[in-house]
């Protein structure tokens, strides 16, 4: 064992101080230590702890005072705060309803309606389309993203919110729902998406 590159180790320290260490280990410690001032300072220090232990009188406390201390000082801990959630309201970038009716297209005529929006990282293709029921539409959708991931689509309106699952590869499709105006919240783990203000069947 040769310690001339670099200084003794904290525990082999110890192991002098406890006399743990064999004859020729100690021989070679010694002769590091003739040499090394950094290294027998580190034993000084080592010894001087050793001794201050050996003398100390305190008394312990009794298990059932430590236990109790431990459960105050539990109970006080700051409670885990969730991340904050970053919001981002989406940008239309696209509405058929502002394209010009086709040849041929009978007036007042309800047609599907294609939306899309731009949201930071994301995508979303929003579809509404009209139903047989009287007044009611469905809203569809996808959220086009490289690093989608699982989250929840809500459609909040006046009287009513509906919620879905997305699903892979980040599609939705919600209740059929009636005409009116409505904002469109799609949340993920670390951020949502809002689609504010937008109107269904008029």
């Amino acid at each position: 064992m040769n310690f001339r590159p670099s200084h003794i180790p904290f525990d082999r320290l110890v192991d002098w101080v406890e006399a743990r260490l064999s004859v020729e280990e100690r021989n070679q410690l010694q002769r590091h230590l003739t040499d090394c001032a950094h290294c027998r300072q580190e034993l000084m220090q080592v010894e001087r702890l050793f001794g201050l232990m050996q003398s100390d009188t305190s008394v312990d406390p009794p298990p059932a005072v430590v236990n109790r201390a431990l459960r105050i000082f539990r109970s006080r801990q700051a409670p885990t705060t969730q991340p904050l959630l970053q919001r981002i309201v989406a940008a239309l970038q696209f509405d058929s309803l502002q394209l010009a009716p086709a040849a041929g297209l009978r007036s007042g005529a309800a047609a599907s309606r294609q939306l899309l929006f731009s949201a930071g990282d994301y995508d979303l293709d929003l579809r509404l389309t009209p139903t047989e029921q009287t007044e009611r539409w469905a809203v569809a959708g996808q959220v086009l993203g490289s690093d989608l991931i699982t989250g929840t689509v809500a459609l909040q309106g006046v009287t009513a919110t509906y919620e879905t699952p997305l699903a892979a590869p980040g599609e939705f499709l919600l209740p059929t729902v009636a005409a009116g105006d409505y904002t469109l919240i799609v949340r993920l783990p670390d951020q949502e998406i809002a689609v504010e203000a937008f109107t269904v069947g008029r």
